[in-house]
């Protein structure tokens, strides 16, 4: 398959993620036939095309289920499926789990979740597995929004960027911790809370508090631009969480900052995994 091709027929399918759209639309788009295009994602793949876009579409959903309190009614909407049920029996045919049991799970398991095949070659931090046991002691604790999936609508990482830009005292690690928005707007424009905890010197009202951590942790590395973090963020942070099939505890992240400025930002963070 050609390399061009190959991409078009990837970013074509995160592109109509929501949509109705399906691969005798593609097939119009790149002027092929179906049974043309079908051999060759095959040959590159080992998938069939259909079960690709069906994965991808229930890993959306997925993520979506797990990190927001979107009602599941509303999300098997956004993947245009009749009824709730007809979703449910989907979601569970490929999970293992009816969405409301997969919302309520302690560990979320990535091992049956497919990861854009655009990020196929993308080059993975190192993953270092270790223990953590330490409490983290913070005076301060602000709520930002997060989209998850249009950064340009509410972006976790711009926040972070601007907390610690004005901070005026250096901030060496950030406690933090995605939960489901408790007021989700009409319009959706944020989807996810984010509670970021650190501490600072500076007397204030704010009564010293502490979180624990205690367990496994998988440890990351992060150096470059805000822009690239944002991806790092967002998209490396699913397909090193697949790849490596780790379960993700719902507990809290640890982010160790090594230097930060306007233009770029190193840190480590670790993830909470059993």
């Amino acid at each position: 398959m050609k390399e061009t091709i190959r991409k078009h027929i990837i970013s074509w399918i995160e592109e109509n993620i929501y949509s109705l759209a399906n691969i005798d639309d593609l097939t119009k788009v790149l002027g092929y036939s179906r049974r043309t295009i079908e051999t060759w994602f095959k040959q590159q793949y080992g998938q069939s095309l259909g079960d690709y876009i069906l994965k991808r579409r229930i890993c959306r959903a997925a993520v979506l289920i797990r990190m927001t309190s979107l009602p599941i009614t509303e999300i098997a909407y956004l993947f245009h499926y009749q009824s709730s049920q007809g979703f449910a029996r989907a979601f569970k045919k490929f999970t293992g789990l009816s969405p409301t049991d997969y919302r309520r799970s302690d560990v979320w398991e990535f091992d049956k979740l497919q990861p854009s095949l655009l990020l196929k070659d993308v080059q993975l931090p190192e993953v270092e597995l270790c223990t953590i046991t330490r409490e983290f002691a913070y005076n301060h604790t602000v709520t930002v929004h997060d989209h998850i999936f249009e950064p340009a609508v509410s972006d976790v990482t711009k926040s972070i960027k601007k907390l610690l830009l004005d901070s005026e005292e250096v901030i060496k690690e950030l406690a933090i911790s995605a939960k489901h928005s408790a007021l989700l707007s009409k319009g959706r424009e944020s989807i996810v809370d984010v509670d970021i905890s650190w501490a600072t010197s500076t007397k204030s009202a704010a009564t010293e508090s502490t979180h624990l951590f205690s367990g496994n942790y998988a440890k990351m590395n992060f150096e470059g631009d805000w822009d690239t973090y944002g991806a790092f963020s967002k998209i490396v942070y699913m397909l090193i969480m697949t790849r490596y099939k780790l379960k993700l505890r719902h507990e809290i992240h640890l982010m160790k900052l090594n230097f930060y400025s306007e233009e770029r930002v190193n840190f480590s963070i670790f993830i909470p995994v059993m």
